[in-house]
């Protein structure tokens, strides 16, 4: 048994067995931490509600995937371009549990593609009748900002309340392809490079949302990358 000091509560050490191998490298107040959390999550008696947003092709699905891992239910994997659990033809939900805490994560996969309803209406739809804990807007790292990335931030700029953009996370992905090119392959720095392409990105994206919601709510946005090895948390 541990104590914080004579005048505090008693507090049981942590069984480091039941807890996943993910998360051992956290230290006891962060593990903690998390075991709050959980229990509170739990009690909400509600599920979790991701929401993923980005066009085909930046890496949705091995997102979702790793996101759920072994939380994912049987037969509900994401693949690229073909979902587990059709909701409508352009928004697709994997289901799982963690902890007993059920988890949804929705992608929309039909963003950006025009042949199916505009952006607009994905973005209407999934804000009238969910209510997300967490947003995560998808863009590749391994390549340039074009106009679909910007008319997606653009429209998600119009169509996002401040309290989603309170719990939008933007996730650069295919960071293992970036550093695979052979300009940047054999740098040293690649720590260093990484954080100089991740503040161009805040950049542009600061810039395709300036002026429709305010300025310092853009910048609490995190951003996170997703496909190296040293790396795979959000």
């Amino acid at each position: 048994m541990t104590t914080r000091d004579d005048t505090m509560e008693t507090i049981p050490e942590i069984n480091q067995s039941i807890v996943p191998a993910s998360l051992r490298n956290l230290n006891e107040e962060e593990v903690r931490m998390l075991q709050e959390a959980i229990q509170r999550l739990s009690e909400r008696g509600e599920p979790i509600n991701i929401l993923v947003i980005g066009p085909t092709g930046v890496g949705k699905s091995t997102l979702i995937n790793a996101l759920l891992g072994d939380a994912v239910q049987e037969g509900q994997r994401a693949t690229e371009g073909q979902g587990a659990a059709p909701v409508q033809s352009e928004v697709e939900v994997h289901t799982g549990k963690y902890e007993g805490i059920e988890i949804k994560v929705y992608d929309t996969t039909g963003f950006g593609d025009t042949r199916g309803k505009s952006d607009v209406s994905i973005i209407e739809e999934i804000a009238k009748d969910k209510k997300f804990d967490l947003v995560l807007i998808c863009m590749r790292m391994d390549c340039r900002v074009n106009e679909g990335v910007k008319k997606m931030f653009s429209t998600l700029g119009d169509m996002m309340n401040k309290e989603m953009w309170d719990r939008s996370v933007v996730v650069l992905t295919f960071v293992n392809t970036f550093l695979q090119q052979k300009s940047i392959k054999k740098l040293p720095n690649q720590a260093d490079l990484i954080k100089s392409e991740k503040e161009e990105f805040q950049k542009y994206v600061r810039e395709f949302i300036k002026g429709k919601i305010k300025t310092d709510t853009i910048d609490e946005i995190p951003f996170c990358i997703a496909g190296d090895e040293d790396e795979k948390k959000l």
